[in-house]
């Protein structure tokens, strides 16, 4: 069992990458897996109005995933594999049997259901990488997706109205990644990288993964199947269009730029280290974050 895991932090581009990895003909990207149990449950409930619907839809336009025929595949996979359904699972089980039983059933049931080998899960916590690491029957290749932390600073600030909070965020997230991966094979994406350069991106992370690079992937993914059930709008764009978002430039002044440069120090140091072991291993040079 081949399992991609996307991390990193949200509105840095994770999505992006889960839908140009699913465009692939031999992987299956899902969204955030440990989200999965909830939302199934959620999207059960009998009354049509509960706000607890709101988002739950599956990218691919179904309503709900019940009403999806790629996760009604998986379901009815995991019914004669385990006599469970997606809702009974516990991706997230305290106990570590459980947690590698659930989650390696369900894996296999996406696969099965989608015809691949690959698997992308896009989580980005790092607590589920860890022990998802740990299952000697799961081959997991994490992939650390980064981004200018002034250009994600400005992205959460356009939604939430914070500045700071995410440049800690984003140090404290690339420390712990870098203790959990610095010793690991693993692979590290830019986000400016991916939008300005995809294809180039797309055939250096392919070759890590293994299989041969697929020009839908950058020049009609989002007219592929895609059953991601959650992220941004990415998950359900029309366009195949990629354009890099860099409107911090203008929308943050020297007083925040200054602050964003400070916080974000340690996590650019770790980040520098773990990238320029990639450029190396890529066998090319670029710009820092």
């Amino acid at each position: 069992m081949k399992v991609v895991y996307v991390t990193g932090l949200g509105r840095s581009g994770t999505t992006l990458l889960d839908v140009l990895l699913n465009a692939h003909s031999e992987m299956a990207g899902v969204g955030e897996v440990h989200k999965l149990r909830k939302f199934a449950r959620l999207q059960r409930q009998k009354n049509p109005r509960s706000t607890d619907r709101i988002g739950n839809s599956c990218a691919c336009g179904a309503e709900d995933i019940w009403k999806c025929p790629f996760w009604t595949r998986v379901n009815a996979e995991l019914e004669a594999r385990m006599g469970r359904r997606l809702d009974d699972l516990d991706l997230e089980a305290r106990d570590p049997a459980a947690f590698r039983k659930d989650n390696r059933e369900l894996f296999q049931a996406v696969a099965a259901a989608a015809g691949v080998d690959h698997v992308v899960d896009s989580s980005k916590r790092v607590s589920r990488l860890r022990r998802l690491l740990r299952d000697p029957e799961i081959e997991v290749l994490p992939v650390h997706v980064m981004r200018n932390p002034k250009g994600r600073a400005n992205s959460v600030r356009r939604r939430k109205g914070q500045v700071f909070r995410p440049t800690v965020q984003y140090s404290y997230r690339s420390l712990r990644l870098f203790g959990l991966l610095f010793n690991r094979p693993h692979v590290v994406v830019r986000y400016e990288d991916l939008a300005t350069d995809p294809e180039g991106e797309m055939r250096r992370i392919m070759n890590r993964i293994g299989l041969p690079f697929e020009p839908a992937q950058v020049e009609d993914w989002a007219s592929q199947d895609n059953h991601n059930l959650a992220g941004n709008g990415v998950r359900t764009a029309r366009s195949s269009e990629i354009a890099l978002r860099d409107t911090w430039r203008e929308d943050l002044g020297p007083g925040k730029r200054l602050g964003i440069n400070l916080l974000a120090a340690p996590g650019r140091a770790v980040n520098w280290l773990k990238e320029r072991r990639w450029r190396r291993a890529r066998g090319g040079a670029g710009p820092l974050l």
